[in-house]
């Protein structure tokens, strides 16, 4: 310590001895994986820091990597390497395998949740977020080694684990480059994608899902062949010449076999771990939800994710569930297994979430050891928020089992203490869960007291998307907090037209109807006039400026919103109605070129009078 503490220069040899003991040590925990102590954590900045022009490129790389995966928080020290490394660069005395090193680690030790805004700052520290993380997030998004990299970087020319490397990196650091290399990056992933193991397999296309890169569809496409059709057999048969019936069975061998041969084939899928399976179902299910190719897909994923039940961690179920959910795959034996895990082991600390080089080699116990009681990390408690909503989601493709139903309000109730810990959208999902399940009414009462009671003093702060949900959830669950609900018109009076999507219209307007429709609510929704009429003029707008302005709007978001100008009078005949009608009619994968025209000859809305038993559903 006196050593490192010692002005560097003083002595050549002792400095060279510092700086070699301390990579020396540094390589030793990353190894083994295991953070330092504080105080070797504070030897490593005096020793290292002053000294890093001795260290060589290789050794520079080396230190980088070692930090980010044994002590991520020393920001001071990884800015200090960055520096170092991008004058070696500009200088033309770092090469390209250095310099890709040292930005996987950046991107690595900075992967940590970033901080929201809305959190108390008893939440920052109880949350576990390593503050240090957050100043480097920023920091790696615009670093100018990662764009020098970026220009010079040759997919082509990188070998399999550098190309991943590479990808994985620009897309975790969310560098403004990342769309543009990953893009010229294409065909080289579809040369190696087929040698690649699992995990990196899974890295890359949730790269390419998540930064949203246009081209990559024929990627993902070329991964999952559609099953083949089977040929014509017995009755149906009759008719059909022996070369047609020769041709089609011919056909479908080929088809057969490009599947079996596929790196995601049923017999592939059963080498993959939970975390790759769960990588792979969520990268197809956004960047292809609506393709044959990615539904196929996704029910072999399931399949390969039941057969390791035992194995599944919170993390991984919870985008196993989304994906089933948004492509629309039923798949009652995964849903139910995950659920009863969930509930009977809930998870009790960090080390379910992965921890692995590129966030796929997660480790620990699947679901917590313990039963219930213990407090959740920031990432479980994310998790388990994810989980919930996903199964909400997913009741309108698989109705879920009694038993299903039953457990999750019991996990609802688990995170209410965790609540200031979420951001704004996870609260909204969470309430939008909690009002899709048949929770006994006192329990009901109690849980959306409380997501109330956390909501209101954030509101100003919640973005749309937020905002339309919450709406959506308190009306659905026949919840009337008048303080929240006249919060909620505050905050979207004026904004609506400006700064809310079609989807997110869509909810509210459901939700303003929905109360002012039902007759336990005296109050009604405040505002809701207004409300309905600004709604109303900013998609008329929207639809006049382009015919498919509503091309985002699924089936149920725009039935919701014909029940509810039906109900409040605003729906004329129109350009508005005719593509509303449209929308209802279509599902969104099959609409193409301008919107279907449709003459409305009559509508007419009846609103019953008197019912008391039945809730208003939005389904």
């Amino acid at each position: 310590r006196e050593r490192a503490a010692a002005p560097p220069g003083a002595d050549g040899a002792a400095d060279a001895q510092v700086a070699q003991s301390a990579l020396a040590a540094v390589l030793a925990f990353a190894r083994a994986r295991q953070a330092p102590p504080a105080k070797f954590a504070e030897w490593l900045g005096l020793a290292c820091a002053p000294r890093l022009e001795s260290f060589s490129g290789r050794e520079l790389a080396l230190l980088a990597r070692s930090l980010a995966l044994c002590a991520p928080g020393e920001a001071s020290l990884l800015a200090a390497v960055h520096a170092s490394a991008l004058r070696r660069a500009e200088a033309g005395g770092l090469g390209q395998l250095e310099m890709l090193d040292v930005c996987w680690a950046l991107a690595l030790a900075a992967s940590s949740e970033p901080l929201r805004t809305s959190r108390s700052a008893a939440a920052i520290v109880d949350s576990g977020v390593p503050v240090a993380s957050l100043m480097l997030r920023g920091f790696v998004r615009k670093s100018s080694l990662m764009a020098m990299l970026a220009r010079t970087a040759d997919p082509a020319d990188c070998t399999r684990a550098q190309l991943v490397d590479t990808i994985w990196a620009f897309k975790t650091s969310a560098h403004p480059s990342a769309p543009a290399l990953l893009e010229r990056a294409l065909p080289a992933v579809h040369a190696a994608a087929a040698a690649m193991a699992p995990h990196e397999l899974a890295c890359v296309l949730y790269a390419y899902a998540a930064v949203g890169v246009p081209g990559a569809v024929g990627l993902f496409r070329s991964l999952a062949p559609q099953p083949p059709t089977s040929p014509t057999r017995g009755r149906a048969a009759r008719g059909r010449t022996s070369a047609e019936l020769q041709a089609e069975a011919e056909a479908y061998a080929q088809q057969a076999a490009a599947l079996a041969a596929a790196p995601t084939s049923e017999f592939a899928l059963a080498r993959f771990r939970p975390i790759a399976l769960s990588h792979i179902a969520v990268a197809f299910a956004v960047a292809d939800p609506d393709s044959p190719e990615t539904r196929a897909l996704v029910g072999r994923v399931a399949d390969a994710a039941a057969a390791q039940l035992g194995a599944l961690n919170v993390h991984d179920a919870s985008g196993l569930v989304w994906a089933l959910a948004k492509v629309g795959v039923p798949h009652a034996q995964l849903l139910a297994g995950v659920a009863e895990r969930a509930a009977r082991m809930l998870p009790a600390g960090a080390e379910a979430a992965g921890s692995g080089a590129h966030g796929l080699d997660g480790g620990g116990e699947p679901f917590g050891d313990k039963e219930g009681g213990e407090a959740f990390d920031w990432l479980t408690t994310r998790s388990l928020s994810r989980l919930l909503w996903a199964y909400a989601e997913a009741d309108g493709v698989s109705p879920m089992c009694a038993r299903t139903r039953a457990l999750l309000p019991a996990m609802g109730a688990r995170l209410l203490p965790q609540l200031p810990t979420l951001d704004d959208v996870e609260i909204a999902q969470m309430a939008a869960s909690l009002a899709a399940v048949d929770a006994p009414a006192e329990q009901r009462a109690q849980l959306f007291a409380e997501l109330a009671r956390e909501a209101r003093p954030r509101l100003r702060r919640f973005r749309p998307q937020a905002l339309s949900l919450l709406a959506r959830a308190f009306a659905s669950a026949r919840v009337h907090d008048e303080l929240l609900l006249n919060a909620i018109a505050e905050a979207a009076r004026g904004q609506l037209g400006r700064r809310f999507a079609s989807v997110d219209l869509a909810q509210l307007v459901w939700a303003v109807a929905t109360v002012r429709a039902d007759a336990r609510c005296a109050c009604g929704f405040p505002h809701s006039d207004e409300l309905l009429h600004e709604a109303h003029t900013a998609l008329a707008a929207r639809v006049a400026g382009s015919p498919r302005a509503l091309d985002s709007l699924g089936q149920r978001e725009a039935a919701q919103l014909v029940w509810a100008f039906g109900a409040e009078g605003l729906l004329a005949e129109g350009a508005l109605t005719s593509c509303l009608l449209a929308a209802v009619m279509t599902p969104a994968a099959e609409r193409g070129g301008s919107a279907t025209r449709n003459s409305l000859f009559h509508l007419e809305v009846r609103v019953a009078d008197g019912v008391e038993g039945e809730p208003i559903s939005d389904k």
